[in-house]
């Protein structure tokens, strides 16, 4: 049934003239690093983990998916194999719009679902469907096509980017809080075009077990699965997001983005994995 939801893919291609980011950047000064503190209880730890330049920056990629999806498994398993990637950050986003065809799915917000429409607005779509996959903002394709998402991937990394200086702060006295603060280079955010920074919990290693719909009696397992959320506009150089930390999750990717509020194209961004003991 999700086929009927395709149609062609849409790839914005042009978005990805390195000209144009090229413009875009000389306007943008950020640090490219991850520091991260486990609070005061354990003793503070920082990690620096500065991208060395050689090396490709982040690529956002974020699946618009559902557990009532049959044609999405493939497309939970290719984001699967590429969220351990330092390259890459991968966000699973489970709309709602499936939940009435006979599984509701536990991970879906109806948000999700207003996000996938935000997009398909800016890149000219006629509809939203299932499994989709926009990479940096501007790239739509098909999730499932392997290949496709693969190459497309490939091309994003050709893109010069702006990174993020991203510090994360576990308080495990306070009932298990996390404070990620993003920290950007002050020509940003005297820029005169609007951004979003946005920030995010996103859980890993679910398993599923369906019972009804069109995955019915089939074991579902996802990474990225977005958690918590928070989109705000740019307005100062350090911004700070508390959330709290749900007691059954374990292995979490903890993200930033920096994203243009005009044409959605992601600039920069940086993720941490935490592992909860």
């Amino acid at each position: 049934m999700a086929d009927d939801l395709l149609g062609d893919p849409y790839t914005r291609t042009d978005m990805v003239k390195p000209t144009r980011t090229h413009a875009r950047l000389l306007f943008l000064t950020l640090a490219a690093s991850v520091f991260v503190s486990e609070g005061p209880s354990s003793g503070e730890k920082h990690r620096d983990t500065s991208r060395d330049s050689s090396r490709p920056a982040p690529v956002l990629i974020e699946l618009f998916t559902s557990q009532g999806c049959s044609s999405c498994p493939p497309a939970d398993a290719l984001l699967r194999e590429l969220s351990p990637r330092e390259d890459v950050v991968a966000l699973s986003y489970h709309v709602d719009y499936w939940n009435r065809l006979g599984w509701k799915d536990p991970f879906s917000k109806r948000e999700y679902t207003r996000l996938q429409e935000g997009y398909a607005r800016t890149l000219g779509l006629d509809t939203i469907f299932t499994p989709q996959v926009v990479i940096d903002g501007v790239t739509s394709l098909v999730g499932s096509r392997r290949d496709e998402v693969l190459r497309a991937l490939e091309r994003h990394q050709t893109v010069d980017k702006a990174g993020l200086r991203l510090t994360v702060n576990r308080d495990h006295d306070a009932g298990g809080r996390v404070t990620l603060t993003a920290h950007v280079g002050a020509s940003a955010v005297e820029y005169e075009r609007p951004f979003d920074l946005v920030m995010g919990l996103a859980q890993n290693g679910i398993e599923t077990a369906v019972r009804r719909g069109e995955n019915s009696g089939r074991t579902l397992r996802h990474d990225g699965v977005v958690r918590e959320l928070v989109r705000q506009e740019l307005r100062q150089r350090d911004t700070s997001v508390e959330f709290e930390l749900d007691e059954d999750w374990q292995d979490l990717t903890l993200f930033v983005y920096l994203q243009d509020q005009g044409d959605r194209m992601v600039l920069g961004a940086a993720k941490h994995r935490l592992l909860i003991d």
